[in-house]
């Protein structure tokens, strides 16, 4: 039924296989760094998640990190990010994120990221493997340790989930 493993290639849960309830309770951030706002909260209440959370918060340019760099002729796209979830021990982060069309090159990415695609398109290929594109509607988990190509063929809206735990 899904297809997650913890190996360093893409993997992408058939859009059939998630109820939108589950998208909705498993949104969560930290991908692309970038402008973030904390809307933490501890309390045993479901906690809603949004694009239009966005709305609220400055966007800054988008800097290299140790586990990604911008590909390009050196502009650095505005980017932001609003976490509304945090758990008590810092291990889960569910958010979302907006990002002006940039090229990534990512390096041994530092969680475990499920992302779901509320607008725009992104192109992903792995290190010695294949592109593929998701857009809106779209679910994947991006492993802990994936390298490969991060290229958005338009500005893109996610809901991501995180978790950095060990195992």
């Amino acid at each position: 039924m899904s297809t997650l493993h913890r190996d360093s290639r893409m993997k992408t849960l058939p859009r059939a296989s998630i109820p939108r309830a589950l998208l909705v309770m498993l949104t969560a951030g930290l991908l692309l760094g970038s402008a973030a706002a904390v809307v933490a909260t501890r309390s045993p209440e479901i906690v809603p998640i949004g694009v239009d959370a966005l709305t609220t918060v400055p966007t800054s340019p988008l800097e290299d990190t140790p586990y990604w760099s911008v590909v390009g002729d050196g502009a650095r796209p505005p980017a932001a990010s609003v976490s509304a979830f945090v758990s008590s021990d810092k291990l889960l982060e569910a958010g979302v994120s907006r990002y002006d069309r940039v090229t990534l090159e990512l390096h041994d990415w530092p969680i475990d990221e499920f992302m779901y695609i509320v607008e725009g398109q992104v192109e992903i290929t792995p290190k010695n493997g294949q592109p593929r594109i998701y857009g809106p509607g779209d679910a994947f988990v991006m492993p802990k340790g994936f390298s490969g190509t991060w290229r958005q063929l338009t500005d893109l809206r996610k809901i991501q989930v995180s978790y950095s735990g060990t195992t």
